[in-house]
């Protein structure tokens, strides 16, 4: 995609992303949409009228040329950005004209979610699992204390998959998650394990088509899953 006509060459990059290959979008509380692409973070102003492919103004060294997969924002207006291959960065906006980032964790970051509780929830790509890190105890330049879940082939309430993608926060504050092999997952705090959904003919209608899943979206009892075979809709209370 392009913004206002631009197709991100040189020549138009003061209204152009800095990549037309764009991974991922997120809405802070400011009212600003901020970009993942391909080839770093970008963000537009909704009170312009028209799309600022820059960088954050004191941002741009250490996030340009990441290829940014995931962006959310906690209940303190940090946000949090995960690389495909350079690990999870914070964007703290503590100074009035300008931001700091700072590197968190290594590895490959694939989906993130900050939940109402203020875990931050991090999708691990290349099968590293899920990682789960409490903000309210993160001190920026400080190694965070991250749980981290994987599966385990004898436990059947265990993740489905260790590559994870996407995450779903419903309305109930219990947590859905997509995978690339294992379908859709579920927890809440009341049974603190996982329940997985996988594709399945024997299933009937409430199932999905396919067991790679891309994005998850709620709707009062239905969660629609979006996978590799279509569009499915799960009735929650079944």
């Amino acid at each position: 995609p392009t913004f206002g006509g631009a197709d991100g060459s040189p020549q138009s990059r003061p209204t152009a992303a800095d990549d037309n290959y764009i991974n991922t979008l997120c809405m802070d509380s400011g009212n600003t949409l901020w970009i993942g692409t391909k080839n770093g973070l970008n963000r537009l102003d909704r009170k312009e009228t028209f799309f600022r492919g820059i960088q954050p103004p004191g941002c741009g060294d250490i996030l340009a040329g990441k290829d940014v997969m995931a962006i959310c924002e906690d209940r303190d207006k940090r946000l949090w950005i995960g690389t495909a291959q350079d690990g999870l960065y914070v964007l703290l906006n503590d100074h009035p004209q300008s931001c700091r980032v700072l590197p968190v964790v290594k590895g490959s970051i694939s989906g993130l979610l900050a939940d109402a509780r203020n875990n931050l929830w991090m999708g691990m790509g290349a099968v590293e699992g899920l990682g789960i890190m409490p903000l309210d105890a993160y001190v920026p330049g400080k190694k965070p204390g991250i749980a981290f879940y994987r599966n385990n082939p004898a436990d059947r309430s265990s993740l489905s998959d260790n590559s994870v993608v996407c995450f779903l926060e419903d309305r109930m504050k219990d947590i859905w998650i997509g995978t690339v092999e294992g379908g859709v997952n579920f927890t809440s705090r009341r049974e603190k394990h996982f329940h997985s959904m996988k594709a399945s003919p024997a299933a009937g209608r409430n199932t999905i088509r396919h067991n790679m899943v891309n994005t998850l979206l709620d709707e009062e009892r239905y969660l629609w899953v979006g996978t590799e075979g279509g569009r499915d809709r799960l009735d929650k209370q079944s």
